[in-house]
C-alpha cells in the first residue's frame, strides 16, 4: 500500500495467510477512514472472501472517484484444473 492512503491504492489479499489477512484489513480501514464516504464495503468483502479460497493472492485496487464513488479492481490468477 502506499505510504499516505490518497485516492487510490493497492493491497494483497492471501485467504490462507492470517498475518497478510489482517494487513489487508488494516489497510483497508486505513483507506476508508481516510475518506469521508461511507462505502458499504460488503461488496468488497464477501466476494474476496469466495475468490480467497479458490485462488492463492488476490491484489485489490481502490480509487476514489472525484464524485466520492469507490472504484474497486480485483486481480487474480486462475489455477489450470488440468486437463
Amino acid at each position: 500500500m502506499n505510504a499516505e492512503p490518497g485516492d487510490q491504492v493497492s493491497m494483497s489479499y492471501a485467504h490462507d495467510d492470517e498475518q497478510q489477512r489482517e494487513m489487508f484489513d488494516h489497510q483497508l480501514a486505513d483507506y476508508v477512514r481516510h475518506h469521508g464516504e461511507r462505502w458499504d464495503l460488503t461488496a468488497i468483502l464477501e466476494p474476496l472472501d469466495l475468490l480467497g479460497r479458490r485462488v492463492r493472492r488476490v491484489e485489490v485496487g481502490l480509487r476514489r472517484r472525484p464524485d466520492g464513488t469507490l472504484s474497486v479492481t480485483m486481480t487474480f490468477e486462475l489455477p489450470s484444473r488440468g486437463t
